[in-house]
């Protein structure tokens, strides 16, 4: 997917749809890799996706996405300790 991110001073604009606004990295990473869902089990078992998922964790899967190129992630451990995936 990353030949179709145009990132301009952490923002990150559709090239499909030029001119319409820039999206901020961390409300909208759901455009670019799917949903981002929350295992609720800890073990892997129970990926929900949660809308509620707080604004550092945000920041620290977009740096993953963006600054890391992962795109594709099947069991990110974030800060907080819980389990998160994205792109699959």
């Amino acid at each position: 997917m990353s030949e179709y991110l145009f990132t301009h001073g952490g923002y990150i604009e559709c090239p499909e749809c030029p001119g319409q606004g820039k999206m901020t990295t961390t409300t909208n990473l759901e455009a670019i890799v799917g949903p981002i869902q929350q295992d609720m089990s800890g073990v892997g078992r129970c990926w929900r996706v949660d809308m509620d998922i707080p604004a550092d964790i945000r920041e620290e899967i977009a740096a993953e996405i963006l600054d890391g190129g992962q795109e594709h992630c099947s069991d990110y451990v974030a800060t907080n300790g819980l389990h998160y995936r994205w792109g699959v």
